[in-house]
């Protein structure tokens, strides 16, 4: 769809000397930067709501025939416009162009946005050779580019082999560099989502672009969430696809707990619907999100001082008939230290823990390595319970895990 004025505007004002300009589905200038108005004014050109190549013909030369490989190939072009100029320093425009597509994904223009690229004094038109060192220049811009990029980067051909990519995608997926250069993107992608991934690649060569949401196949088996996006270009000569990845793992934990807030809710409000159900339901969601964390909730009973289970739905029963009634203290594991000093407990080794000291045995007898807990308090400040995370790995908190779980 064709961009706002206010988004033109701010993407002119956001980059470096930008030249920009949108064109409807016949190639008439419809929208241009201000920047682009004052070159062509410069050259007297005062009518530029006209003609594309009209206009583009009357400031220099190198304007290719890109509409009729575009409208139908849906292939973005590049290419270098030299400024008819009599200065000294002549000047040229590097250009990229795209389609614009409406909500239907009928074409209905083009999008072109140029930079001034450097340019030696002797410069012919068109096979002109750019000085070697310029050619370096620009390549260590490019690779600094694609390596400070915060996801994945990747670019292959049409046949799906694997041109460039930086060095977090090796980071991430587990393959090393002689082992991506043999891949094809599927390779990255579970079986039940091949097709959907082939789907999108395909739409990027027929329209230009696409995106897509789906799980990064890493070299170990694990599955990432992750949001893709591809853009068509004619790359070495060859159409190919230029595209980034982010993890959006913590964008879908948050949609999955917004989503189990809702259920535990409903249940809240049935009547009918038991507390241990309730909390049940709350912390087996938990785990589905977070597949690491064992979870369990220990109430304290009416003499204030024994612990009691009230859910752990994956932890095995005879655990919780051990250490039902127990009483709580300033070092019984992480839950009972938990109730009894009104605290937040943090155990990451359970098998080197103080606080466990004398349960350490039965807890890694079940292969219990960590335990965070969470006491529970009324208004009063009374200790009604213990929430408690359990890991089959020694674990401490990071990032933001630390502060949200």
């Amino acid at each position: 769809m064709l961009i706002s004025a206010t988004k033109s505007k701010h993407i002119t004002d956001h980059f470096i000397e930008p030249y920009f300009l949108q064109t409807d589905s016949s190639g008439k200038i419809i929208a241009a930067s201000e920047r682009l108005r004052a070159l062509l004014l410069k050259h007297g050109i005062s009518n530029y709501y006209t003609n594309l190549f009209s206009v583009f013909s009357q400031l220099g030369n190198g304007v290719p025939n890109f509409h009729d490989s575009s409208k139908e190939g849906g292939i973005s072009e590049v290419f270098d416009l030299h400024i008819n100029s009599s200065d000294a320093k002549p000047i040229v425009i590097r250009w990229v162009t795209s389609q614009i597509s409406n909500e239907q994904q009928a074409k209905i223009g083009w999008q072109l946005t140029g930079i001034e690229i450097p340019v030696t004094k002797n410069i012919t038109y068109p096979n002109d050779v750019h000085d070697s060192a310029q050619l370096q220049k620009e390549k260590e811009l490019s690779d600094t580019i694609i390596k400070s990029l915060p996801g994945i980067f990747y670019l292959f051909d049409n046949t799906g082999k694997y041109l460039r990519w930086n060095e977090r995608l090796e980071s991430i997926s587990g393959y090393t560099a002689n082992e991506i250069i043999n891949m094809t993107p599927g390779d990255f992608f579970a079986e039940d989502e091949k097709a959907y991934i082939q789907s999108r690649i395909e739409k990027v060569f027929s329209e230009g672009s696409s995106d897509a949401e789906a799980n990064l196949l890493i070299k170990g088996g694990k599955k990432i969430p992750y949001y893709f996006t591809g853009c068509a270009i004619n790359y070495s000569g060859k159409p190919c696809l230029a595209g980034a990845g982010i993890d959006i793992s913590e964008l879908r934990r948050a949609e999955q707990l917004l989503a189990l807030e809702k259920k535990v809710l409903a249940k809240t409000a049935d009547p009918n619907t038991s507390l241990h159900t309730t909390i049940d339901c709350f912390l087996s969601g938990i785990e589905k999100i977070f597949p690491d964390m064992i979870c369990s909730v220990l109430t304290l009973d009416e003499d204030g001082i024994s612990i009691r289970p009230l859910s752990a739905p994956s932890i095995p029963i005879a655990y919780s008939e051990l250490i039902n009634g127990i009483p709580i203290g300033p070092a019984v594991g992480s839950c009972g230290t938990a109730m009894y000093l009104k605290k937040r407990i943090i155990v990451a080794d359970i098998a080197a823990d103080p606080l466990w000291q004398e349960y350490k045995e039965l807890a890694l007898s079940f292969d219990l390595r960590a335990c965070w807990s969470l006491p529970v308090l009324n208004a009063q400040g009374e200790i009604l319970a213990s929430f408690a995370t359990y890991y089959k790995f020694p674990q401490k908190p990071y990032n933001r895990r630390t502060s949200n779980h």
